[in-house]
């Protein structure tokens, strides 16, 4: 005869190592699976944008994309997230932000309450008509 209480903590453990989250698809999360992972990292976040040795304060509001690994920054540059476990983005080469194009490697991440933003831009010439890049970061707590 078995021991059914070997058979029961089998049971129990087997049911304990997987959870609903599994079973998910990439973008949701819950017991539901109707939550999508990207409403954690919207909201307000207050913080600060450094440019060319100087730190400015500054806001930004990041709202739902119209795709499910989409995020809107200020209502214009979208944020793409790149993976479904961690909120890592990237955002296009040659996105308008504010008068300027991003080039390659714009992108940053969301940890917990944490944003951080990197943007190598430059106007075609380069800010100042020297051809050179330049790079703007912001890091930001959600409020």
């Amino acid at each position: 005869m078995k021991n059914p209480f070997l058979l029961a903590a089998l049971a129990i453990l087997s049911l304990a190592s997987c959870s609903k989250d599994d079973k998910c698809d990439d973008w949701h999360t819950g017991t539901d699976c109707k939550t999508e992972k990207r409403t954690q990292y919207l909201g307000k976040y207050t913080g600060t944008v450094s440019f060319q040795g100087d730190n400015y304060g500054a806001n930004m509001t990041i709202t739902a994309g119209t795709a499910i690994n989409e995020l809107i920054a200020d209502g214009a540059v979208k944020f793409t997230l790149t993976d479904k476990n961690s909120g890592t983005f990237s955002i296009a080469a040659g996105t308008p932000v504010n008068g300027l194009v991003c080039k390659s490697g714009c992108g940053g991440s969301f940890n917990g309450n944490t944003l951080t933003l990197t943007l190598i831009m430059d106007d075609g010439l380069g800010l100042n008509g020297d051809g050179q890049t330049y790079t703007l970061t912001f890091t930001g707590s959600k409020n």
